[in-house]
């Protein structure tokens, strides 16, 4: 946890909640609360954009019944506050078919995905790995263009994942229950 200073006070998570909620942004932007920090970022380039298409579509036939993948939902972490916009989420259908509704409990996700970019690798690897984890988020799938791998987390206890398994583009990662089978990660060029 960030100390405060007479240049950076901490500011208590409901305030950070409210003004993310009041912030306006620039069309194509989002927000994120991440630890004591509003993070506002543009919407990913193409070829980050492609990696999570790619992710997703490998997905599809392997998702846990009543379960869909979607991008752009907001995410808040029940026990820090914190709001995340995961790249990829697998989540229940039925949690997401309700109307008006735009922040969703982590808790119930299945599975996050991120995929790096330069200006955000800290955060990915950082911060919303120790959140995704707090939240008790079964798997985060943390996939890395820049080291061409993808590692994918699991068994979240204590704010810390136990277990983790990180492939090359090109290999396959064995995907626990309830997903049904392996994820390919053999992205084309």
């Amino acid at each position: 946890m960030a100390m405060p200073t007479a240049d950076r006070p901490v500011l208590p998570i409901v305030l950070l909640q409210h003004m993310a909620d009041e912030l306006e942004v620039p069309e194509g932007f989002r927000v994120e609360i991440l630890g004591e920090e509003l993070v506002v970022s543009p919407a990913p380039l193409g070829p980050h954009a492609y990696l999570v298409a790619l992710v997703r579509d490998a997905l599809a036939p392997l998702l846990p019944r009543g379960a869909v993948s979607v991008e752009n939902v907001s995410l808040e972490v029940t026990a820090t506050g914190e709001r995340y916009i995961p790249d990829l989420l697998v989540y229940p259908a039925r949690g997401l078919r309700q109307e008006g509704r735009w922040l969703f409990p982590a808790e119930d996700a299945f599975l996050v995905v991120e995929v790096t970019s330069p200006s955000n690798a800290a955060n990915d690897r950082v911060r919303k790995l120790r959140g995704y984890a707090r939240a008790h988020v079964p798997l985060y799938l943390l996939v890395e263009p820049e080291e061409e791998s993808a590692t994918l987390f699991c068994d979240p206890v204590d704010g810390a994942y136990r277990a983790h398994s990180t492939v090359p583009y090109g290999a396959a990662l064995a995907l626990p229950s309830p997903f049904t089978g392996k994820l390919s990660l053999a992205w084309d060029e």
